[in-house]
């Protein structure tokens, strides 16, 4: 087998499951090779990657234990349990036992096959993964771990150049929040995947969901107590978030909240000032750039929003998404002069995009799916993953749009994400983090209905068949026991629900 180091094959899809190169046995004539610069290929070697950290560890640390948390930016946060503090100079030696093993290719070996995964040997240790990993360690050929905090950073390849790191942001507030969802999952006694299994099984869920929901409020209740105290200095709160994170329900439910707080308000989506569908940019291969500011009428937003908050009225824009067109309320719109706008969008927190107030009169909110109920300490759900899950779900019911569109189009959504809203999130006044713990089960029978339909000769297939293996980890949970107003439903749907165009 020639092996390129740009796009090697790192594993195959055969008899409906994923395999490590290292059980193949050249007799599988149905096997698809998985490629390492591909979305499906990427999992692997991160997988491999997170191996490879814990035989260092191991070996360096005397039986530590590596304990991945949540992804910071693109990269991986975790701590190494079984180490007296963790130092620049303990991570240093991790990172060149690491080398050590890549460079000899240290073999990682499948010591037991099992239904729910496999078991690998690197180094010293076994753990069980459930996914394939490379064959040895020098198939990884990007890979760093630095210390941050209490913790450590893993710096992982890069999905389409597989020989680069991803790079990494740290995001102010961030691992905080990953702490705090930590024990907010403990005190739930729900940790991993497993855990919420056993709830759904002895009929607890219900509880546990309750919880979950009423956790949801009271950070909703906090977020608007702050902003409710920096006034009358804030005028504008802009919330900004990639998509399927839920920012259309937030929106709408921290209103509610301000408003009984009897804070005056006035919602604005920046959707409805898109541009005329012949005025907007196109990409090289000619394809409109809804994603760009320049798709945004700029000038008509900053100028309304003036007015609104100088206590004039205004004819509000409203965007036909089916026609291209922009039309305007015949009816005029007034905001009381102590009145706030919140503006929701894909570039509300993009610095070139308010200019009728100062910085220090918005209040930026960065709304997202951060977190996820991992497998295990080294098993993770990508938050990518439950994304695309919800996508796949809302895009089947509000428009009618089959997998393989939703996964056609996922590549160019989070190329977009990182131009027009990771870069900014650095400057938010707040993270809100939308996640909710038990979501995979609800979203479990509609996804593999919907997964289902992508055929072997599509070219998303392996994708499709790499989440029906993650959603095979969890047991399945009737819509019914979601509440109303979770912003869950924004996907899942309900008669008046919202959902977003983007």
């Amino acid at each position: 087998m020639v092996r390129s180091e740009e796009n090697e094959i790192v594993g195959l899809y055969c008899g409906s499951r994923f395999i490590s190169l290292r059980e193949a046995t050249g007799k599988e004539p149905d096997a698809l090779p998985v490629y390492a610069a591909t979305p499906t290929g990427n999992k692997i070697l991160v997988r491999s990657c997170l191996m490879l950290l814990a035989a260092a560890t191991d070996e360096v640390c005397k039986g530590g234990e590596v304990d991945v948390f949540y992804p910071l930016s693109k990269g991986l946060y975790g701590i190494i349990h079984g180490t007296p503090e963790m130092t620049e100079e303990l991570i240093e030696r991790i990172q060149k036992k690491m080398n050590e093993f890549v460079e000899r290719k240290e073999p990682m070996l499948v010591v037991q096959v099992r239904d729910s995964g496999t078991l690998y040997k690197c180094g010293s240790i076994s753990k069980f993964f459930d996914g394939p990993l490379v064959p040895h360690a020098g198939y990884i050929r990007a890979v760093k771990v630095r210390a941050r905090g209490k913790g450590f950073v893993l710096e992982i390849p890069q999905i389409y150049c597989p020989t680069e790191l991803a790079p990494v942001e740290d995001v102010p507030g961030m691992v905080s929040l990953f702490t705090d969802v930590r024990k907010f999952y403990r005190k739930l006694d729900c940790r991993f995947v497993s855990d919420l299994n056993r709830h759904i099984r002895d009929g607890s869920v219900q509880t546990l969901i309750d919880k979950c929901e009423a956790n949801v409020s009271v950070r909703f209740e906090s977020l608007a107590n702050s902003i409710r105290n920096r006034l009358p200095i804030v005028r504008t709160v802009l919330i900004a978030g990639p998509t399927s994170s839920g920012k259309t329900t937030f929106g709408k439910r921290l209103a509610a909240c301000l408003y009984e707080k009897d804070v005056n308000l006035l919602s604005l989506s920046l959707d409805d000032y898109f541009v005329n569908r012949e005025d907007t940019p196109k990409n090289e291969d000619g394809s409109y750039d809804f994603e760009s500011l320049q798709a945004v009428d700029v000038d008509l937003f900053n100028s309304q929003a003036e007015r609104l908050l100088q206590g004039e009225s205004v004819c509000l824009p409203h965007f036909d998404f089916i026609t291209g067109k922009r039309y305007y309320d015949t009816k005029k719109t007034t905001l009381s002069r102590d009145g706030i706008l919140i503006v929701e969008g894909l570039h509300a927190l993009n610095d070139k995009l308010v200019r009728y107030v100062s910085r220090e009169r918005q209040y930026k909110v960065s709304v997202g799916v951060w977190t996820q109920l991992p497998v295990d300490e080294l098993n993770r759900i990508s938050t990518s993953d439950t994304r695309i899950i919800r996508r796949l779900i809302r895009d089947n019911r509000t428009r009618g749009r089959n997998p393989e569109v939703t996964l056609e189009a996922w590549d160019g959504v989070r190329r977009g994400e990182d131009i027009n809203i990771y870069p900014y999130r650095q400057d938010a006044d707040a993270l809100f983090d939308t996640s909710l713990l038990y979501e995979w089960a609800v979203m479990k029978p509609q996804a593999e209905a919907l997964l289902a339909t992508v055929g072997r000769d599509s070219s998303y297939y392996l994708e499709a068949r790499r989440l029906c293996e993650v959603l095979t980890h969890f047991l399945p949970l009737s819509v019914e026991v979601v509440p109303k107003k979770s912003i869950l439903r924004e996907f899942i749907g309900e008669e008046g629900t919202a959902c977003e165009s983007i």
